[in-house]
């Protein structure tokens, strides 16, 4: 319980140790570059877990709150973001946009049961962002960008019904029929998804390891990461200065507009855009380490 509770408390130590432990011994993570959706799907499984079902009072109450902050975060903010970032070369505009316009993380749930927030609330965020997103990436890629994916609506449906609706419906059944192993196993899941994290982070370095060396002692790489952190702070203060009902409603919406959807940015980036929108892509992982740390410290400041 302790060695858990510890991982817990120090998550972001840990996939900042994980992500250079990556960089330097890329063989030590390749193992698992087939598997690196199955960890997000864990993530989920796990935060989903922890869910308090009560909440769904003030998810009925608030839904369509809920649904205008999914379109904020999918629609109106890369619609924004594209308006405003015109001075920036094309490949740089096209790799912060995917962060802009990608659907709720998967991890998201997850992060808030670390945190103590609002579980359910976050996990609808990502199952509604979820269902918006095949009908409007493609179309804003086209008519923003003159960007066409070949990727089919209904490809990237299953795509995204796989990341999230088969682990949370799991998590759904398992609280449901197996409420005693749950309630012990919700003991120690924080400190396994911490791991399982770390774990997804690492793969992700390490099977692109060679594009970040390329790139990554460059004049260049500090300013894009520069930008990625400037809009990752932008986001999470969007996030809370949304209208919430109390402060624990405030702190998760930042974590939801904070967070990226990781393995659908870079499986995108790799199939659709090239590497050079790929590094952009990738060298997000840097200001998204940095952030789940600085994150962590002010919610347990503010709500402890």
């Amino acid at each position: 319980m302790k060695l858990a509770k510890f991982i817990e408390s120090n998550f972001g130590a840990i996939l900042l140790l994980f992500a250079v432990v990556a960089f330097c011994f890329p063989q030590s993570f390749l193992w698992g570059k087939y598997f690196s959706s199955e960890f997000l799907m864990f993530a989920l499984f796990l935060g989903c877990l922890k869910i308090d079902f009560e909440e769904i009072i003030h998810i009925k109450k608030n839904i369509g709150k809920l649904i205008l902050f999914s379109l904020i975060s999918i629609v109106i903010q890369p619609v924004v973001f594209y308006l405003i970032s015109f001075p920036l070369e094309d490949h740089v505009r096209m790799g912060l946009f995917l962060i802009a316009a990608t659907s709720g993380a998967v991890v998201t749930p997850m992060l808030a049961s670390f945190l103590r927030l609002r579980i359910l609330w976050s996990t609808v965020f990502v199952v509604i962002t979820s269902i918006l997103l095949p009908f409007t990436l493609p179309f804003l890629t086209k008519y923003l960008f003159n960007v066409t994916l070949d990727l089919s609506i209904v490809d990237m449906m299953i795509f995204l019904g796989k990341m999230v609706f088969i682990p949370s419906s799991l998590a759904f059944l398992f609280r449901t029929f197996f409420k005693a192993f749950t309630k012990n196993f919700t003991k120690i899941s924080g400190g396994i998804g911490s791991v399982d994290m770390a774990i997804f982070v690492g793969i992700v370095i390490a099977v692109n390891q060679e594009h970040l060396y390329k790139h990554l002692f460059s004049l260049h790489t500090v300013y894009v990461i520069m930008l990625m952190s400037l809009l990752f702070c932008a986001r999470f203060v969007l996030g809370y200065v949304l209208k919430a009902d109390d402060k624990s409603e405030k702190w998760t919406n930042a974590l939801m507009f904070g967070n990226m959807n990781n393995g659908l940015m870079i499986l995108l980036a790799s199939q659709f855009f090239g590497p050079e929108v790929l590094f952009v892509v990738l060298m997000s992982e840097i200001p998204w380490i940095a952030a789940q740390t600085i994150f962590q410290s002010l919610v347990k400041k503010h709500l402890d």
